[in-house]
């Protein structure tokens, strides 16, 4: 079985491009959020966030 490598996803508000591998988990999000900020999300094998960029705001 083959699992979907690439999704897009978008609502009036928010956009997301979602790059998975070969087992179907998601590893790299890039998304414009409801405030218009762009955000590069990298997720390691198990789902954990392992790089954000830009940085995550505090």
């Amino acid at each position: 079985m083959q699992s979907v490598r690439v999704a897009l996803a978008a609502t009036p508000k928010t956009a997301t491009l979602v790059l998975s591998d070969a087992q179907g988990r998601e590893r790299i999000l890039r998304r414009v959020d409801e405030h218009d900020d762009p955000a590069i999300v990298v997720l390691g094998p198990d789902g954990k966030e392992i790089a954000r960029f830009p940085q995550a705001k505090r």
